[in-house]
């Protein structure tokens, strides 16, 4: 976002952004009645009416404390299963992708406590001897500085999802929307396989 602005503010400083968080569930009807021009997110069920453009892939990984939690450097679904979690979601839903995995290998991880907020994430790791499973590209800002903040990569490489550009197709041609792409594509070409 910082990137984004600086050269929305370099490239057309008369452009003023706003964003907005939403549910991926509400963002096709909010472009079809024109309330958001465009998101940025993944969206697992979108309709294939819409326009979007892939920009990267985030694998999960597994976010904790190193004076509260030691952890090997690469976590299977039981190792994941062990220590309790913490677990984040603006929308309030109290299930995700994180979930399958174990289940998938006959085990099932213990959430302790849930949060709306991302930044409370790091504040809570550094008091309890929990995780917290997240893209990594979450997880990368999430640590900043703070060296005592680790992450572990999961076993199962297709543990990730796809964040991309979506808009609706009647924007296809309109040059302000091709421009706001572009830029979204130069910059998270560092994030892209």
């Amino acid at each position: 976002m910082p990137r984004l602005i600086a050269s929305l503010q370099e490239q057309a400083p008369g452009l003023c952004l706003q964003v907005l968080a939403m549910p991926a569930s509400e963002v096709p009807a909010a472009l079809d009645e024109r309330r958001i021009d465009g998101a940025i997110g993944h969206f697992p069920q979108l309709p294939a009416r819409l326009s979007r453009r892939r920009l990267f892939r985030s694998r999960f990984v597994c976010v904790h404390h190193a004076g509260r939690l030691a952890l090997p450097p690469l976590l299977d679904a039981a190792q994941l299963a062990r220590p309790p979690h913490l677990y984040t979601s603006y929308i309030g839903n109290d299930a995700s992708l994180v979930d399958d995995y174990p289940r998938a290998h006959g085990q099932a991880r213990r959430v302790i406590a849930s949060t709306a907020s991302l930044l409370a994430i790091p504040l809570l790791l550094e008091r309890l001897p929990a995780v917290a499973v997240l893209p990594d590209l979450i997880a990368q800002v999430l640590r900043g500085g703070d060296a005592s903040l680790r992450w572990r990569r999961l076993d199962d490489a297709d543990l990730a999802i796809e964040v991309a550009h979506v808009w609706h197709p009647r924007r296809d041609a309109d040059p302000l929307l091709q421009f706001i792409d572009g830029l979204l594509w130069q910059q998270s070409a560092e994030w892209r396989d």
